[in-house]
């Protein structure tokens, strides 16, 4: 058993290949293997806290590797296999189990001591047989004067039966009064003492400080006390990569949330500009103008051929009457 602590303790510090010939390839363990300590890989194993003690776990019979613990704490996988959750469960049941042996102790120690509220009160054991022990004194001091008068009144046989049931009594008074001194005795020993509330070992009220110091310092004390501040610790340590997980996670969407809100006002702005209803009100905008352009010249046009109309017409109009008023003048002319 020795031999093999010593060959794990190397093991740890030096790794499994510290044997290896030189040139041997060794194989390289990794955490995730089956057959390394998960225990020791999230803080330690508990198997080694209660060795040759009444809580001895046993031996571990994994492999124990601190190189490893650093390979985990650096991989990108690191607290999120589940050793954590593992971890948690199995030094939560181990402190369940001292807790349940605290429970117990401390029962055991009312019940000596006296607790009104328990089953079994030394102190209302003790007041039922003291009333016994009075109920016998009163009934034998009554035998005693009813055997008196059964013998002054010659009934001899009958006074001799009763101090015989007297006798009896007085027996069973004796008994009763022994059993009311160990009990007395044993609430007197037990009221000094008092249960560990970390281990569940029972301490002696007042004890002195060396004798306390001894049990605080013990494997037992040592290894419960251990294995409530890590609990402690990998559950604050875990509720804080849940919160750093969480956080990341809001972080994520808020920023897929900016970005699809931007995308879709794009998109908006991108469809006002291209709609059918845009190009087709600018289409027909664009018709217009041009209608309205073409009326425009058309317009122009008519008017300057309607002018040079009127003019041609003024023209001719003016050269007919010319033509009409010159044969008078030839005709005038003639006659004289």
């Amino acid at each position: 058993m020795a031999l093999a602590a010593q060959q794990s303790l190397l093991d740890e510090l030096m790794g499994k290949g510290r044997n290896a010939a030189k040139g041997e390839k060794v194989q390289k363990l990794r955490f995730d293997d089956p057959n390394v300590c998960k225990y020791m890989l999230v803080d330690f194993c508990p198997h080694d806290l209660f060795a040759n003690t009444r809580q001895d776990l046993g031996a571990c019979d994994k492999i124990h590797d601190f190189s490893l613990r650093q390979d985990y704490e650096n991989s990108s996988r690191y607290g999120k296999l589940g050793y954590e959750d593992e971890y948690e469960r199995y030094f939560k049941s181990l402190l369940s189990d001292v807790e349940r042996r605290i429970k117990r102790g401390q029962e055991r120690l009312r019940i000596t001591q006296g607790d009104p509220n328990a089953e079994n009160d030394p102190h209302s054991l003790k007041n039922e047989t003291i009333t016994k022990i009075k109920e016998l004194e009163e009934k034998i001091t009554t035998h005693v004067l009813k055997s008196e008068c059964l013998g002054n009144d010659c009934r001899i046989d009958e006074a001799q039966q009763v101090l015989n049931e007297c006798e009896e009594m007085r027996e069973e008074k004796k008994k009763l009064e022994l059993q009311l001194a160990e009990e007395q005795a044993n609430a007197n020993m037990n009221k000094a003492m008092e249960v560990c509330t970390v281990c569940g070992s029972f301490l002696i009220i007042g004890d002195i400080q060396s004798r306390l110091d001894e049990h605080n310092s013990g494997k037992q004390h040592a290894g419960y006390a251990k294995i409530k501040a890590s609990l402690e610790e990998i559950i604050q340590r875990k509720n804080q990569m849940v919160e750093k997980e969480r956080t990341r996670t809001t972080e994520k969407q808020e920023t897929s949330n900016r970005k699809r809100d931007r995308s879709k006002s794009k998109d908006e702005k991108s469809k006002r500009h291209h709609s059918p209803s845009s190009n087709h009100q600018h289409h027909r905008d664009r018709n217009t103008k041009q209608r309205e352009s073409s009326r425009e010249k058309t317009d122009h046009h008519h008017h300057h051929h309607h002018h040079h109309r009127s003019s041609s017409r003024h023209e001719n109009h003016s050269s007919s009457k010319e033509r009409h008023s010159s044969p008078s003048i030839n005709h005038r002319h003639h006659r004289r």
